[in-house]
């Protein structure tokens, strides 16, 4: 059970307004899994159902978003993920030191469909990540990570933040970041990019997310006495 929040139930604000007689929001869920493991192989599976009702959302009526209960809202997913350590059963010198590759699909539904929900209705569909770890020479190691990612849903698009917004779908896309780490002694130097390829997306409303962001850290560890 979720109780409404108090900007759920009461907040006014220019494109805010709450409502005082919001139900409470209730949920079963019902979710099983399996784990294999042999020789540098693990592969895991689950599925879930999950029976939402009286969901509490935020919905676009008339210039403003209002709160509201969705009366059913059930969801069925389930995830598949493989992580491979090729040294293993390979020479301890090779490079890879890990695969990682997971794919996880969910399928929402709804019984209301003819509103512009906030974010309840706007489920990740579809989503695969494949992590590559690498133990390079001169103590370095590198990690690769490739997403993509569908989402349901819309969100509301501002052509000018003057203008009267309108209503667009999420569009899926591809997210690539690395990150390379130099140890030596009691200092760590690392260096990390977030979306490599600097692609324009959005993830959950109208907000464009992060192109291109490279991030430097120095660390050091002192030993306790």
């Amino acid at each position: 059970m979720r109780l409404p929040t108090f900007t759920d139930l009461y907040y006014q604000g220019p494109q805010n307004i709450g409502n005082p007689d919001l139900k409470p929001e209730t949920a079963t869920t019902f979710e099983t899994g399996a784990t294999w493991e042999k020789q540098g192989v693990q592969l895991t599976t689950s599925l879930f159902h999950r029976l939402g009702r009286s969901t509490i959302d935020w919905i676009w009526q008339n210039g403003a978003w209002h709160t509201r209960n969705i009366t059913t809202l059930n969801t069925t997913g389930g995830e598949i993920s493989a992580k491979l350590k090729p040294g293993t059963y390979l020479s301890r010198l090779y490079p890879v030191e890990s695969i990682h590759l997971t794919y996880s699909y969910t399928r929402m539904n709804k019984q209301e469909t003819n509103f512009i929900s906030h974010y309840a209705l706007d489920n990740l569909k579809s989503r695969f990540t494949t992590e590559l770890h690498l133990s390079l020479p001169l103590n370095l190691h590198a990690t690769t990570s490739l997403r993509y990612q569908d989402r349901n849903g819309s969100y509301l698009y501002y052509p000018t933040p003057a203008s009267e917004p309108f209503e667009k779908p999420y569009q899926p896309f591809w997210l690539l970041d690395t990150s390379i780490q130099y140890t030596w002694k009691l200092l760590t130097f690392s260096t990390s990019v977030t979306n490599l390829l600097d692609t324009p997306y959005r993830d959950i409303g109208s907000i464009p997310m992060p192109g291109r962001w490279i991030m430097t850290r120095l660390e050091l560890k002192l030993p306790l006495k």
